[in-house]
């Protein structure tokens, strides 16, 4: 066991390389051998998003931090929890910077059958679809796809959308844990979302699971916890007239969500 504690810290010498290749893939696999093979409930799906993506990020962080791979238990903060029991909106995960709770990440995990993060045809003949593309495919002009968002009214006669649930929930997970940054992650898809000072909220393209998503969610907890700096995100201004024509504009009663400018 000795030799796991010592882990490697440099991948640059050769015979600390070839160590390395035998170790990697095994670490690599057994972080999905707990794993459910089949994805029935949400339950399942946050036990992927937990042990692949969410547990190796939380490693680098902490080996940045603590310039250490090796554990040590007087050093507690960053870690990712479950959220305390409450009335109010609960995240499924976050990260906790300092005690007593003080969350720097709020996260939220859907199944892939309920979050759609991309068109996909179904062996049945049927198809999926892509629950952002509307928001996320618009002709809004290059300088930030700014939308305005409806809220929805208590006593809505309209149905609220899916697409609006869901972001209300994480905007008020933000609120409520008092956060500028959240994940949404079904494994399959990851979302990352940004509130400036301004209460602006700004969500990225989804990162596939072939697309690196363990690298963004690193590099997400580092702006989050100050080691990138915030600016570094380079978030878009949008276009403030175009901004105060949409608020401007009248709505049917009952109307809550997006509205993309179309």
């Amino acid at each position: 066991m000795k030799r796991c504690k010592d882990w490697i810290q440099s991948f640059s010498a050769g015979a600390t390389q070839n160590t390395a290749s035998l170790y990697a893939p095994y670490i690599q696999n057994s972080r999905r051998a707990h794993s459910p093979p089949v994805v029935y409930s949400e339950q399942d799906t946050e036990l992927w998003v937990k042990s692949v993506l969410l547990q190796p990020s939380l490693n680098c962080l902490r080996a940045r931090i603590y310039r250490s791979f090796a554990y040590n238990p007087e050093q507690i903060c960053p870690f990712i929890a479950s959220s305390s029991h409450s009335t109010k909106t609960v995240p499924d995960f976050q990260l906790v910077k300092e005690l007593p709770e003080e969350s720097a990440v709020t996260g939220e995990v859907k199944v892939h059958t309920v979050v759609q993060f991309r068109h996909s045809q179904n062996e049945d003949g049927t198809s999926t679809q892509n629950l952002f593309a509307d928001i996320q495919n618009t002709s809004v002009p290059s300088a930030g796809n700014a939308m305005r968002f409806v809220w929805p009214e208590p006593h809505a006669v309209v149905s609220v959308t899916k697409l609006t649930k869901l972001f209300v929930q994480v905007w008020t997970q933000m609120i409520k844990k008092n956060t500028n940054f959240a994940i949404l992650s079904t494994y399959e898809g990851t979302m990352f979302f940004v509130r400036d000072e301004h209460d602006t909220l700004y969500f990225s393209q989804a990162y596939h699971s072939h697309q690196r998503p363990l690298l963004a969610i690193t590099c997400f907890f580092m702006v989050a916890m100050g080691l990138i700096p915030f600016e570094n995100l380079r978030l878009p201004a949008h276009d403030a007239a175009w901004s105060q024509t949409l608020s401007a504009r009248t709505y049917p009663q009952g109307f809550s969500g997006f509205d993309a400018g179309q």
